[in-house]
């Protein structure tokens, strides 16, 4: 329950600041950033690693890590993810946001899933090309290599391509 916002070109306006008064006080936590783009890419970061560790290895977080060398493909993905940031820019604020992150993606016992793997898990459609899919290409335009996040996308574009030969047979039929 929190909201984080701002200006993208980091200025702290009236407009934002009136903004800030008026959530205040709302019933869930208020964040002006001065440099939201930054917290965009904090957030597309972890949302991209959640996303990969749980779609491509199908489980939540407490079984990948479980499994045999699931912490370290945890921290290979992340790592790829944390890579595409800071060619783009976009390193993480600080060592605790990166260790935040490291810990919350490698929590034994964690029911954390992403709201990817749960469509995945539906049959339902996925945001693999807005959330992986840019990702990587971010990272290709910068020369950075992500494989296991390229595997993920992957495998959920032939999911995807096998939703819409499905419905594609469904309208024919």
């Amino acid at each position: 329950h929190d909201l984080s916002f701002g200006e993208r070109d980091r200025a702290v306006t009236e407009r934002i600041k009136a903004i800030e008064t008026t959530l205040s006080g709302a019933g869930f936590d208020v964040r002006l950033r001065p440099d939201i783009v930054a917290t965009m890419w904090q957030k597309w970061t972890m949302l991209a690693s959640a996303g990969s560790i749980t779609c491509l290895l199908r489980g939540p977080i407490g079984a990948v890590v479980a499994a045999p060398g699931g912490v370290e493909t945890v921290q290979a993905i992340v790592a790829e993810c944390l890579a595409i940031a800071v060619a783009n820019g976009y390193p993480p604020e600080d060592a605790a946001q990166y260790a935040s992150t490291q810990k919350r993606l490698q929590e034994p016992g964690s029911s954390l899933v992403t709201s990817m793997y749960r469509d995945l898990q539906k049959g339902a459609r996925v945001e693999a090309d807005q959330i992986l899919g840019d990702l990587l290409e971010r990272g290709r335009r910068h020369g950075v290599e992500a494989p296991l996040v390229r595997a993920a996308y992957a495998q959920l574009s032939v999911y995807s391509a096998g939703l819409a030969d499905t419905a594609a047979g469904a309208r024919k039929g």
